[in-house]
């Protein structure tokens, strides 16, 4: 399968996750408090370094090694169940010290479901790294579809039937059993694979290692809606989390799939001893042409866009999303650093650079918290700067690419991007004030967008962004099948 089939088909998994999620998200706002949300965000943020240690670097091992054999591969089924059965003990026998700490009952029983995800997922762990390393992205697109879709089902189920914020720990549970069964459907010879540790110095040599970055990332990941919860309280976590989630849109439906694809793409490179230069420096221009305006038509658009979604008693989130989406924009330069550190199999240096920059991220964090929400949002920004000169790190080291090398070849996506923002600040000072309905939200939304977009592919026309040719021959194609474009014929 090409690269570019492979990226389009990742789109569709993240685009279809992302439009399941998002209906997700705006109907449990409906349905629950933002203290509900709060207190279900801080018991997930309490397992979350957990959930970092129970993958191990296993499918990550699986991608990059060498050569796959049967026993390295049993030998990470065995790990992924020593690892995953053991902490579902921990998260199951440490709930009330974690409730308790939070004087919130509810955490207790939140974290004893989830527990259940430890024992199931490491079954399913193997089958989606070896599609992964295959390059068999339509089948992980529809296990993680399938997962999604199921899980959403049940957790707006339970919420409609008032279970509060245990409805979303139901609904994880059923998207882990989904993808456990789906991944053994697409995989199975692995039905009766059988585990092992045979291998177990190489894959836990790689693992500690690849672990020890995830828990650092984990941790970054954890540290708002844990600080805020104990010192700002359940409602600032709710409110934090949706404007997270609405600032990082993009990156989970289009940088993600770039990464989910570009990962194993340069880890064949380096395998075949290619230069990775030419790739890194494509999907981040690729990735900033496209991201850098969605953001600021979101920033923007605030008001609106919280008003349509989650109604007046979210308004809270609006500046916090506002500094959010400034804070993804910086770090937006270094977006396929993920993927050059699984290529590479730099894992040294992901845990090097992952533990400064999380112990940057943790201090802006506290700072802020002492003062207000929006505080935290802002210091994101300083959080982000630092994020983009560590990470350019492994840029240099094996892509060869430099804050000099990259900021000349975004040029485009800059200039784009400051024209772009004129527009929007034109509309902005024209505009009526804040919507007073979701309707008018909504108009407002449909229009501005609409002069957005069309004011963006002419400015992607002028500068002669690559992107343009592919939004063209989308359109032709689109066009063609439609009936409505000129057809080739066969004849000679």
């Amino acid at each position: 399968m090409s690269l570019r089939s492979s990226v389009w088909i990742s789109f569709g998994r993240s685009g279809g996750s992302f439009v399941l999620q998002f209906i997700s998200s705006i109907a449990l706002a409906r349905l629950l408090l933002p203290s509900e949300i709060g207190i279900y965000s801080v018991s997930m943020a309490a397992i979350g370094v957990l959930q970092a240690l129970r993958e191990f670097g296993v499918g990550r091992y699986i991608v990059q090694t060498p050569e796959l054999t049967e026993d390295r591969l049993r030998t990470a089924f065995g790990t992924a169940i020593v690892i995953g059965w053991s902490l579902a003990a921990a998260v199951f026998f440490g709930r009330h010290l974690v409730a308790d700490f939070y004087s919130e009952p509810g955490i207790a029983h939140i974290l004893a479901l989830l527990s259940i995800n430890f024992l199931l997922l490491p079954f399913g762990q193997p089958a989606m790294a070896v599609m992964r390393r295959e390059r068999r992205f339509g089948q992980s697109t529809a296990v993680s579809l399938g997962s999604s879709m199921v899980g959403i089902v049940v957790s707006i189920t339970a919420a409609a039937l008032g279970e509060g914020p245990v409805s979303m720990a139901y609904g994880a549970i059923a998207g882990s059993l989904t993808t456990t069964i789906l991944a053994l459907t697409f995989q199975r010879d692995h039905i009766l694979l059988l585990p092992g540790l045979s291998e177990w110095r190489d894959i836990w040599r790689f693992g500690a290692v690849a672990s020890g970055s995830n828990v650092v990332v984990s941790l970054a990941a954890a540290a708002p809606d844990l600080l805020i919860g104990r010192l700002l309280g359940f409602a600032p976590v709710g409110i934090y989390s949706r404007g997270l989630s609405l600032a990082m849109i993009f990156e989970r439906v289009f940088s993600g799939s770039l990464n989910w694809v570009v990962g194993p793409e340069l880890a064949s490179m380096r395998r075949d001893g290619r230069k990775l230069t030419a790739l890194v420096t494509t999907t981040t221009d690729v990735t900033v042409a496209i991201g850098w305006p969605v953001l600021i038509f979101l920033a923007f658009n605030a008001d609106a866009v919280i008003s349509l979604l989650y109604g007046e008693k979210w308004m809270a989130v609006v500046p916090v999303l506002q500094f959010l989406c400034v804070a993804r924009g910086v770090q937006m330069f270094v977006t396929s650093a993920p993927a050059v550190y699984e290529g590479t199999g730099a894992v040294k240096l992901q845990l090097r650079n992952e533990i400064i920059i999380q112990v940057i991220s943790v201090s802006m964090i506290l700072l802020g918290a002492l003062y207000s929400l929006e505080a935290v949002a802002a210091l994101r920004i300083v959080t982000a700067t630092c994020v983009v000169m560590i990470h350019l790190t492994v840029f240099r080291m094996y892509a060869h690419i430099g804050l000099r090398h990259l900021l000349v070849s975004l040029w485009r996506p800059a200039v784009m991007a400051l024209a772009f923002a004129a527009l929007q600040l034109l509309m902005s000072i024209v505009k009526p004030a804040v919507p007073s309905n979701s309707w008018e939200a909504m108009a407002e939304i449909v229009v501005e967008g609409i002069v957005s977009a069309a004011w963006y592919i002419l400015l992607m026309k002028m500068v002669g962004h690559p992107v343009y040719e592919e939004i063209k021959a989308m359109f032709s194609s689109l066009m063609r099948r439609s009936g409505m474009g000129p057809r080739v014929s066969n004849e000679q």
